[in-house]
């Protein structure tokens, strides 16, 4: 991607995401006044702009709705918005349809659909303010979501703005926009775990500020923004995933053992995954050890753009800058400020890996990876810029280096070196 065509996407997804932003209707007071009431039971027919604002007073069951652009839903107290059948949310960049708390402090349940059928539809829709994951998807269709805004939603399990847990078809995600998202667990805006032989899309989006276990509560994490746990085929483009951050904590006295993985993606799954034309800016891993280190404990943090865990993956395209990998107390190791491949086969090709901070710009611990037509500098400050358990390496443009019968093959690149005798480029863990 040339600097224009880059800068023309970021201007595009910084667009969208204004748009959303300024479309929201202003709150005048704690509660907003209310024009209809939607008692607890079934719901079908159309609700129209005329009756809008629309007060939701309890749980609610979608038999078929539809939802005429500019209306707002208000939820009036902790309450969901189960889908049975379909939904038709289709609003307009003018006139978006919105649903949200009456009273921001006093978050809704979210939209459920468990076993649900096909059709519904999210467009041109601002969705905010849940506490039970804003969409959960449960062994189901998923509905149609483009230029969706999702904000300051939360969640106590996982993906605090979608959890698709069990998607039975292709699933995609257009133009929309996950900002101020956060999960207790794994997931902070997106979790997704798919049925077999199906393709998720993530395309001109904007991940930004989301959070996993944003309390720091006690435990490993993974997936700042994303938690890609299962997905035969994947496809994530022209998107920018920024601020996002993962929070690991131990407290125990003896061996207190804590990892973060993936301050804006963690990819668990072992299909194909092909990553192109996106940026990766100012994520963060972080791994906070509270315990005795004299007692075995360590603290481990990797992989604050990305981290790969398994699959076939292609990075082509992406830049990766300002990511931090940071563990406090305990050492040994943190690595990975650009991505972190664990296992797996991946490809990286025309990449910019620059000014990732606190440790090496690529680091491979299982798998394999090939680098190609890349630019790997100033991450670590000035420091390794490739880190992994190597045996054998040539500090040149064209290197392989073996890793635990694994190994790195760079072509064509260009690396920070620290000298011609003596690279800072590769590093033997």
């Amino acid at each position: 991607m040339s600097t224009l065509q880059r800068r023309t996407s970021v201007a595009r997804l910084l667009a969208v995401g204004s748009l959303l932003l300024l479309s929201l209707p202003p709150w005048v007071s704690a509660q907003a006044a209310c024009t209809s009431i939607v008692p607890p039971g079934p719901v079908l027919g159309t609700w129209f702009v005329s009756g809008s604002p629309y007060c939701i007073t309890g749980d609610v069951q979608i038999t078929s709705l539809t939802i005429e652009p500019g209306v707002e839903v208000l939820i009036d107290g902790a309450f969901q918005i189960e889908v049975l059948s379909d939904i038709t949310a289709i609003g307009t960049a003018a006139n978006p349809i919105s649903f949200s708390a009456r009273d921001p402090a006093v978050p809704w349940k979210g939209l459920k659909f468990s076993n649900t059928p096909p059709g519904s539809n999210f467009t041109h829709c601002i969705i905010e303010h849940s506490e039970d994951s804003a969409i959960s998807l449960v062994n189901t269709a998923p509905p149609i979501i483009d230029h969706v805004l999702f904000r300051d939603n939360s969640t106590s399990t996982f993906g605090g703005a979608i959890n698709a847990d069990g998607v039975s078809g292709n699933f995609a995600l257009a133009d929309s926009v996950f900002s101020a998202n956060s999960s207790a667990s794994h997931g902070g805006a997106l979790r997704v775990n798919m049925d077999p032989g199906l393709t998720f899309t993530i395309t001109n989006s904007l991940f930004e500020n989301n959070t996993a276990n944003p309390a720091r509560s006690t435990g490993n994490r993974v997936g700042g923004a994303l938690w890609l746990e299962s997905a035969d085929n994947t496809v994530i483009s022209n998107s920018r995933f920024i601020g996002n951050r993962n929070n690991a904590r131990c407290t125990a006295t003896f061996n207190c053992n804590v990892i973060a993985r993936g301050g804006a993606i963690y990819l668990g799954s072992s299909g194909t995954v092909s990553i192109e034309n996106n940026e990766f800016v100012s994520n963060q891993s972080d791994a906070l050890n509270q315990g005795n280190c004299f007692f075995g404990g360590i603290s481990q943090s990797f992989g604050a753009g990305l981290y790969v865990n398994s699959g076939t993956v292609t990075l082509a395209n992406n830049f990766f800058s300002c990511n931090t990998t940071t563990r406090t107390n305990c050492g040994p190791s943190d690595g990975g400020g650009g991505f972190y491949v664990n296992g797996g086969s991946v490809t990286a090709a025309n990449n910019t890996i620059a000014r990732n901070a606190d440790a090496t710009g690529v680091a491979l611990a299982g798998g394999t990876l090939e680098i190609a037509n890349s630019i790997i500098y100033n991450n670590n400050g000035d420091g390794t810029q490739v880190g992994g358990r190597l045996q054998s390496h040539t500090p040149m443009s064209r290197a392989v280096m073996k890793v635990k019968g694994t190994s790195i093959l760079t072509r064509y690149s260009r690396a920070q070196d620290a000298s011609p005798a003596t690279s800072a480029f590769f590093r033997s863990a």
